[in-house]
């Protein structure tokens, strides 16, 4: 399994996992990725 670098997560689940479990996982990528957001605004002040 070679992948470069970028997005990992995204390609496994493309080649691994039918559309409903993608949007999903891009459902909880997004809700993270806010979440991380908001706490280093928070942490940064």
């Amino acid at each position: 399994m070679n992948i470069k670098g970028h997005g990992p997560m995204i390609n496994s689940t493309i080649t691994h996992s039918p559309s409903p479990d993608f949007s999903a996982d891009l459902r909880m990528q997004r809700r993270a990725r806010a979440l991380l957001s908001s706490h280093k605004r928070r942490l940064t002040g």
